[in-house]
């Protein structure tokens, strides 16, 4: 499995965040560290080379304030079959019946290999249910939702497909999934495990550049993306998110209607059938 997955983390703005040693990183086993690859700026590489431990990789990326051209540059220069992208500020639970148990470094093996196994079974994106969702034991995991921030692809049925991650600056993750689910390929995201952020929209990261002008623009062009099944909206917060105040430009996304296998017609109307 190591030699098939990578695990690719882009951070950006935080080499010098004593708590991001305590994310994702803190869970991998010294083991698996070597799959294990930051993914930074240019003009950040020598901050980050201080902050990270020596037995991490660290590649320098071409492209900055611009998460979802990142991400595209790591698909398409990955090494490994797989690609499993991680925000870098994620701390990971397994669920036991009613509760959710903080997961060690033996049991993130255990999710790698589910997440692999389910990638060897032919889906082509699959993700981990976000804590704060995952409130039902009864299921194991949901087919045709929403995934962000913990996520595996196959890459080389990724670029195939022409889905891509760089047409939009945010909202990139919506974009890739709803390319997929449009182009007949279903995901599962699984309910075993779950991540949770440190801090939603926190310092650095696409907070540095997230403007209220870039976010209501990617809200219009997913939605002309993807005419019916994404819906513009305006959301109020009760405090400030990401840097966006606590009114922003958003979406709602009809993930399930977005799937169509290769002989259905397209989607036409967000409220139709």
């Amino acid at each position: 499995m190591p030699n098939k997955i990578g695990i690719y983390i882009p951070s950006k703005g935080r080499s010098d965040r004593a708590w991001i040693k305590r994310g994702p990183l803190s869970s991998i086993p010294k083991s698996l560290r070597r799959t294990v690859t930051y993914v930074v700026s240019e003009n950040e590489y020598d901050e980050y080379s201080n902050m990270l431990p020596s037995h991490v990789n660290l590649v320098s990326c071409p492209y900055d304030n611009n998460i979802g051209k990142v991400r595209q540059w790591i698909l398409e220069n990955a090494e490994h079959k797989y690609v499993l992208f991680s925000s870098d500020d994620l701390k990971f639970s397994k669920r036991e019946g009613d509760k959710l148990l903080n997961v060690d470094k033996k049991m993130f093996v255990l999710m790698l290999d589910d997440i692999f196994e389910q990638l060897e079974k032919g889906y082509v994106h699959v993700g981990v249910s976000q804590r704060a969702f995952n409130r039902d034991d009864s299921k194991s995991y949901v087919i045709n939702q929403r995934m962000n921030d913990f996520y595996a692809y196959n890459v080389k049925k990724v670029l195939k497909s022409g889905a891509r991650f760089d047409r939009m600056p945010v909202m990139e993750d919506f974009d890739m999934t709803l390319t997929l689910l449009e182009k007949g390929y279903k995901n599962i995201i699984l309910y075993k495990w779950a991540w949770a952020q440190r801090k939603s929209g926190d310092i650095g990261g696409c907070s540095s550049y997230r403007k209220s002008s870039v976010q209501a623009s990617a809200a219009r062009l997913l939605a002309q993306l993807h005419p019916g099944v994404v819906k513009i909206v305006e959301k109020e917060s009760k405090v400030e998110w990401g840097g966006l105040g606590t009114k922003r430009t958003d979406v709602i996304i009809s993930w399930k209607k977005a799937y169509r296998p290769r002989n259905k017609k397209p989607i036409t109307s967000f409220f139709g059938a």
